[in-house]
């Protein structure tokens, strides 16, 4: 199933209210809520849902792109990942040394 069948398929058979629909309506497509509801006033859900779906599958279109081009470059990945693991060490020891110095343990060898 294609991602735009994946969306479609989803906005058809949710359970969730329609005011929240309209929400996310309004959000990807910049329309107000009231517009939308005024649009769609009389008509049958399946068209509201239709629509959401093809708004929501432009919007995430390129989004999508963006996601499979990243987790193709395994090494830009582990670059990222080994920079975040990086920072977050720093951070990590500074915190437990203020920890060790308010419980007045010595500090780890090699500081």
């Amino acid at each position: 199933m294609s991602p735009e069948d994946q969306v479609r398929n989803f906005c058809l058979t949710c359970n969730i209210e329609l005011y929240n629909l309209i929400n996310i309506f309004s959000g990807v497509t910049g329309h107000n809520t009231l517009d939308i509801e005024e649009k769609y006033a009389g008509s049958q859900k399946y068209k509201f849902k239709m629509d959401l779906s093809d708004a929501l599958s432009e919007e995430i279109g390129p989004i999508r792109e963006k996601y499979n081009q990243l987790l193709k470059d395994r090494s830009y990945l582990d670059e990222v990942l080994a920079q975040g693991a990086k920072a977050a060490n720093e951070r990590a020891e500074k915190t437990m040394n203020k920890i060790r110095k308010g419980l007045k343990l010595m500090p780890r060898k090699g500081q």
